[in-house]
């Protein structure tokens, strides 16, 4: 399997190497239009789970807990109005499955009730 990844970089380095600049900045507005894609179609699946109403808890990146209910789906974020009534935009990437919370990095999000 590695083998065929190495022959396949290979054959994309020396096609690279043979393209015009006006054909690299193409190129590059596909790849870059390919990754923001790809990032939001993980976006989407990762929104998915939440729900508005859901009560979800996070940490900062401070690692203080938070928590607080989500009140808008938005198209990259998550609004969380806190107990405090102070407002949130959470990313859900920052999310984890509820059980498996506790074991990622600061900034999680997960459902709570």
């Amino acid at each position: 399997m590695d083998s065929i990844l190495i022959k396949n970089q290979i054959k994309i380095e020396s096609f690279i190497k043979e393209l015009t600049e006006d054909e690299l900045v193409y190129l590059n507005k596909l790849v870059v239009e390919r990754i923001k894609y790809l990032r939001q179609v993980e976006t989407t699946n990762q929104m998915a789970i939440f729900n508005l109403g859901d009560r979800v808890e996070f940490q900062d990146n401070h690692n203080t807990m938070l928590q607080g209910r989500v009140i808008r789906i938005n198209k990259k974020t998550l609004t969380i109005l806190m107990d405090n009534k102070k407002q949130w935009n959470v990313h859900p990437g920052w999310s984890c499955a509820a059980l498996t919370a506790r074991l990622c990095n600061p900034g999680y999000l997960k459902l709570i009730s």
